[in-house]
């Protein structure tokens, strides 16, 4: 067991720094590796062999490995990370959005002041038209976190939804001011101005 576990490790290093070097497909070769010499499902590597497929761009790939870790680890202490990490996954691929929200709304209760949370919350919201809790949520996360641009330019589009121009505009500016790259990133959760 514990050579599978070197293996393991080993294999997760190595995706990981394919990751940072762009090379995907090298990349879900080592996860798909790791994945192979796992046995039990309870294992704790699920989560960074979750993170890696989610990192990858493969998101069902890691609800399953989220799903799994989840389910064998209540109580950890990264539940609330691992809860994030199936929500946004769900948000991404636009399906299980009650899922997705309700993954959001348990690491909420055991972070509630975690931006990221909310943001992602938020996006969820977005996606299923309650603009106006959306909107509370990128205001809960601005008060942890002021400069966050993703809770600045979700503002923005929950304003816009709710009929607040000069508002919305105002914060899809101030956003893309912080990180100008970020009508991108949420464009890659299907959202976008208009």
């Amino acid at each position: 067991m514990k050579l599978a576990s070197q293996s393991v490790q080993i294999l997760m290093m190595r995706a990981r720094v394919r990751l940072a070097e762009h090379d995907n497909a090298g990349a879900i070769a080592d996860l798909n590796a790791a994945l192979a010499v796992l046995r039990a499902p309870q294992d704790d590597w699920r989560l960074s062999l979750g993170q890696g497929y989610a990192a990858a761009g493969l998101q069902d790939q890691a609800i399953g490995q989220y799903d799994q870790w989840i389910s064998l680890h209540q109580g950890d202490g990264r539940m609330a990370q691992a809860l994030l990490a199936r929500c946004n996954a769900r948000a991404l691929l636009g399906r299980e959005l009650d899922q997705a929200l309700a993954d959001c709304n348990r690491a909420i209760g055991l972070a509630p002041k975690a931006a990221e949370a909310l943001d992602m919350r938020g996006i969820v919201r977005l996606k299923i038209g309650d603009y106006a809790r959306a909107l509370g949520d990128y205001d809960a996360a601005l008060k942890a976190k002021p400069k966050d641009p993703l809770a600045l330019y979700g503002r923005g589009l929950s304003e816009l939804k709710l009929g607040k121009t000069v508002e919305g505009q105002s914060d899809l500016t101030a956003a893309a001011s912080l990180q100008p790259n970020i009508a991108a990133q949420v464009k890659t959760f299907g959202l976008a101005p208009g």
